[in-house]
């Protein structure tokens, strides 16, 4: 046996471990994942939710002249027609009662007309045709801005229901009285 210090016996040093950049590195992509989970959650999971909550109790309540109420737990007549909006451009899994959502969004005041108007074009028939309905309630310097998507609609639409609200929707918007 050499004399001498022995490995890990009395007088040898202990080596110090190495250090590495991964650890730190994993620790900052844990932290800046869960901040980006806790930002999708809170600007998108929730309001989202609260939406579909409102229009839901909306549409099994039909009371279509409480609306305002249902306005007001959205954030009041911008920031619901702004809600709405967004809601209407989910997909149909999430976002499943469209007809009450575009029914409330008419009732929104002004801030509406965008979005009525962006429903004019959606794929659902049901949905343009309330949209249409809903577009004269808005007002007649917002519902204007719809006037040459309601002339096309008049005929070009695929249903004559749409067709014919479209037209009624154009005599209401210009002032002439509508037919009986």
């Amino acid at each position: 046996m050499a004399d001498g210090p022995v490995p890990g016996g009395e007088g040898a040093q202990a080596a110090a471990p190495p250090r590495t950049w991964r650890p730190m590195l994993l620790w900052t992509a844990a932290i800046l994942a869960a901040a980006a989970l806790a930002w999708f959650i809170g600007a998108v999971v929730v309001p989202v939710w609260q939406t579909r909550k409102v229009v839901n109790t909306y549409a099994h309540d039909r009371n279509y002249q409480a609306a305002s109420v249902y306005i007001a737990r959205l954030g009041g007549n911008r920031q619901a027609a702004r809600r709405l909006r967004g809601y209407l451009h989910l997909p149909r899994w999430v976002a499943g009662e469209r007809l009450d959502a575009v029914s409330l969004l008419g009732c929104c005041g002004e801030e509406a007309a965008p979005g009525l108007v962006e429903m004019l074009r959606d794929q659902e028939m049901l949905v343009r045709w309330w949209a249409t309905i809903a577009l004269v309630n808005v007002g007649d310097e917002q519902a204007r801005q719809a006037i040459p998507l309601l002339e096309k609609m008049t005929k070009e639409d695929d249903s004559g229901v749409v067709r014919l609200e479209a037209a009624e929707a154009l005599k209401r918007i210009r002032g002439e009285e509508p037919a009986k």
